[in-house]
């Protein structure tokens, strides 16, 4: 298995979790340190879509804590 082959048995991978699932993942890389870039490299997701998900996250904690 070469890496390309695997690269693409991890993207279909990525593809069939739903977008909540998605989105729960790219919260757990960013807690664990990873750059918007590299989030976006890894998931194969445009930097703007990774940093909307994890602005949705901050906005409903802020909210949260607001009350």
């Amino acid at each position: 298995m070469n890496a390309h082959t695997l690269a693409r048995e991890r993207m279909a991978h990525w593809h069939r979790l739903t977008q909540a699932e998605q989105a729960e993942c790219i919260r757990r890389m960013a807690a664990e340190g990873w750059s918007d870039y590299g989030i976006a490299h890894a998931t194969g997701l445009a930097v703007e879509q990774i940093r909307r998900v994890l602005g949705e996250h901050r906005e409903r904690i802020d909210f949260t804590y607001a009350r």
